[in-house]
């Protein structure tokens, strides 16, 4: 199995275009890939860095979970209190933010 790193802080940022994104989850980068204009590696990758940086580290692609890893601790992710905003049946229609909790 092959592993790479990602280093969004370091790495200068492909420059893709943002055409068709300016109406899904407030004109940022969509909680599942899939939600792309066009999903290819380079796209998948910038959407991974740039919801990194923005401190979400979990992405849908479909029904996959991505997660990065933030190489730091996240106490605010976990815990009995965002366990429980996962518990239960969504509504229809409705997904829940990617999280380990959401499988």
């Amino acid at each position: 199995v092959a592993s790479a790193v990602l280093d969004c802080e370091s790495r200068p940022c492909a420059r893709i275009a943002m055409a068709g994104l300016s109406v899904m989850s407030g004109g940022g980068w969509p909680e599942d890939c899939v939600a792309l204009p066009q999903l290819d590696e380079a796209t998948l990758l910038e959407s991974v860095c740039q919801r990194y940086a923005r401190g979400e580290i979990y992405t849908y692609v479909a029904q996959v979970l991505l997660a990065v890893n933030p190489c730091q601790d996240l106490p605010s992710l976990y815990g009995q209190g965002k366990m429980a905003r996962y518990s239960g049946r969504p509504s229809p229609g409705a997904r829940p933010s990617p999280h380990p909790y959401a499988l």
